[in-house]
């Protein structure tokens, strides 16, 4: 996620990545007003409306998330004049999108920014083949850059050709090649049917374990589409999101069984607010906040913790480890020193 203005109550991000939307999704609330670009059907005198680009701001009521995209529901608030005002409209916010939110920033959605801003970028080669073609390209931000495309030679009935050696060999070894220029953090391989298997038996390689098996039905950019927003795909770039939250919470769990210097549970963790080095914090506390109207005492512990150049995390409930830190209260802090009653 990017920064791209900031003034008063009102802030310009650039959506960059797939899980920029679940950071956007945590800090949205109802009655935020959102801007951006939009698609939109609008009628003309009467006649049957056609679906065209325009610029509009809702004001939000709900969200609904999704694996690739965020859609923001609320109503019509600005736009042009053929865009009835009150009227409902959903905003569908993918990577690449750029959108302007106006509402109360308190210090909870600014540490939200600061996270996703200071996230490295993950880099994703993608590997589309069947038994005759394989297409390289790297993800980037608004879609693929195309490295290089392989071509097996196949003996055909109507041609008179040998087959060149073993194609799946060529494409492991072309892999690698690009492995070793770059290092990537996932390789995706997208084929039709058990070409994937054959592929596979030629991965000796160091990195074989960053490589993860999609379907894709054709060797091109809709095939690179396909692929990539596979589940198989997305469940595999969720589980490397969550593998840091999880080892965090595991050092929590061994630092509470062998030193004082931890506390956990909101009322010892605010005790301790000066001495915080790092904050684990899970969704579902936040939640809860919100719910019983407490978020301002939440507030004040996220900035004196920022005060002292604590780091804070936001830890899912959606895994083991988000639940066990749930299970100490949802909030936990490594400390620099202990602090005593």
């Amino acid at each position: 996620m990017k920064v791209l203005h900031k003034h008063k109550e009102e802030v310009r991000l650039l959506i960059e990545t797939v899980e920029d939307l679940w950071y956007l999704h945590s800090i949205l609330e109802e009655g935020d007003i959102v801007e951006g670009k939009t698609i939109r059907k609008v009628k003309h005198n009467e006649q049957e409306g056609r679906r065209k680009p325009v610029f509009l701001s809702i004001k939000v009521e709900r969200q609904e998330f999704m694996p690739t995209q965020l859609r923001v529901l609320g109503t019509i608030q600005d736009g042009p004049e053929d865009v009835p005002r009150g009227e409902h409209h959903a905003f569908t916010v993918e990577e690449g999108s750029k959108i302007k939110i106006t509402k109360q920033w308190s210090t909870y959605h600014w540490a939200r920014i600061k996270e996703a801003t200071e996230k490295k970028p993950v880099h994703i080669l993608m590997v589309v083949f069947d038994r005759e073609s394989c297409l390289f390209a790297n993800v980037q931000q608004n879609g693929f850059d195309i490295l290089s495309k392989l071509q097996g030679n196949i003996q055909k009935k109507q041609f008179d050709q040998k087959v060149r050696g073993n194609f799946f060999k060529d494409i492991a070894q072309q892999i690698d090649a690009y492995e070793k220029r770059k290092p990537y953090d996932h390789i995706v391989v997208g084929s039709p049917s058990f070409w994937k298997t054959e592929l596979l038996q030629q991965l000796t390689y160091p990195w074989k374990d960053k490589v993860v098996t999609a379907a894709a039905s054709t060797v091109d950019e809709a095939g690179l589409r396909e692929a990539f927003k596979s589940e198989d795909t997305e469940k595999a770039l969720h589980l490397a999101s969550t593998s840091k939250e999880v080892r965090l919470v595991e050092e929590l769990l061994s630092r509470i069984a062998t030193s004082e210097k931890v506390a956990y549970g909101i009322e010892d963790v605010t005790k301790a607010a000066q001495a915080v080095e790092r904050l684990l914090v899970t969704n579902n506390l936040v939640a809860k906040m919100r719910e019983q109207k407490k978020m301002r005492e939440l507030e004040e512990l996220l900035k004196a913790v920022e005060e002292v150049k604590g780091k804070i995390f936001f830890i899912s409930d959606g895994h083991e480890g988000g639940k066990k830190l749930d299970g100490l209260g949802g909030i936990a802090a490594f400390l620099r020193y202990i602090v005593t009653a």
